[in-house]
């Protein structure tokens, strides 16, 4: 009997938890940002026939830089509490053109007027978008990211950069500074994209967790 009410109880909190993240937010997984720039490339098809294709490039950054503070707090439905959070996300870095040569890829397929910026979310339900720079000058996001997403949820934002590979080469690094505030539950990870890339996470909780492929290098508890 006593097993049958432990059973019960533990079945009842998790799922006041998925209720919960689907009301708040569910665990957030950040990804991103990426550039994407389409081309065409000339391509034999199978019947032999030559026949012009679409493809995208994927730049990921040359530096990630990923600010967090996080501020959980608990709902409570019953008896049973939920954790939930809003994060402030300060994310800033650079991008700078790869070798185009050692991908096979012809600077003048480069569509540069339909190149975007991209950022993964698992949750886009309840995000903010602060503000967003681009080499110092203001960019807008847009909800969906077609090119790159979490499960199909993401922003977007247009580059329109019109001087196509001299931008990147002109100026050297692309630089960005992005500030987004997302809501979630359980948890929060983070793809470290960049060549490299540093997360920096602070919250008021007295026993975090840690998990993923990359543990802290320190922690202040």
């Amino acid at each position: 009997m006593v097993l049958g009410v432990v059973s019960e109880r533990q079945s009842r909190e998790a799922e006041v938890g998925r209720e919960v993240g689907e009301a708040w937010g569910r665990p957030q997984l950040v990804a991103g940002p990426v550039v994407a720039v389409p081309f065409v490339r000339t391509e034999r098809a199978s019947n032999g026939v030559m026949q012009s294709v679409r493809k995208v490039l994927y730049i990921l950054p040359k530096d990630l830089n990923i600010n967090s503070d996080i501020k959980p707090e608990l709902r409570s439905r019953g008896i049973f509490s939920a954790p939930v959070y809003r994060a402030d996300l300060l994310m800033s870095g650079s991008f700078v053109l790869p070798d185009l040569s050692e991908l096979g890829i012809s600077p003048s397929s480069l569509l540069w007027g339909e190149a975007v910026v991209l950022v993964g979310l698992s949750d886009t339900r309840s995000i903010t978008l602060e503000s967003a720079m681009w080499n110092n000058a203001p960019i807008v996001f847009a909800p969906g990211a077609t090119l790159w997403s979490i499960n199909g949820m993401g922003i977007h934002a247009p580059l329109r950069i019109a001087t196509g590979a001299r931008s990147f080469v002109g100026q050297g690094e692309q630089k960005f500074d992005f500030k987004i505030s997302v809501a979630g539950s359980k948890g929060i990870s983070y793809l470290p994209l960049g060549d490299t890339t540093s997360v920096t996470a602070v919250a008021p909780w007295d026993s975090p967790s840690f998990v993923g492929a990359y543990l802290p290098a320190s922690e202040n508890l």
